[in-house]
């Protein structure tokens, strides 16, 4: 199998990156029968495995990298590659087989950040049900929290 990289982000994410790609493919619990597999850091992410070639592309602007979060950036590498391999890009089944291989706890964590990074929206959803000050507060200062 050959490894293919390509970036158009800075020297200091794609170094971190590519560090953490290199110990996803070595851990994948799946055998991977590419004879390429491509790695890409630019504007989008997703997994594609087609024929003898798989690529996987994350978002150079992903909070996980922006952050340089080790966590964070191994399951969304390591999700890509469980789509190249499975072939699909449907989540819930690409989550099934990440959760029977032991993965779960990545899930959550991918999960989890996707949630507090877009919690002012949640705010605004839960804003009507709110039927006092009181109740509004208690809810903005339990999300700084």
């Amino acid at each position: 199998m050959r490894i293919q990289k390509k970036s158009i982000a800075d020297d200091k994410i794609y170094r971190f990156a590519s560090k953490i790609f290199d110990d996803a493919i070595f851990r994948f619990p799946m055998p991977l029968k590419f004879e390429v597999v491509e790695f890409h850091l630019r504007d989008s992410t997703f997994g594609l495995g087609a024929g003898s070639t798989a690529i996987i592309c994350i978002d150079h602007d992903s909070p996980f990298l922006r952050d340089l979060d080790e966590k964070g950036t191994r399951a969304l590498i390591t999700r890509q590659l469980f789509k190249a391999v499975l072939g699909t890009e449907d989540d819930i089944e690409t989550n099934k087989v990440m959760a029977r291989n032991g993965y779960y706890d990545d899930l959550f964590y991918l999960y989890y950040v996707h949630t507090v990074e877009t919690k002012e929206d949640c705010m605004d959803a839960v804003r009507p049900a709110l039927n006092n000050k009181d109740d509004l507060n208690f809810i903005k200062s339990a999300m700084r929290a």
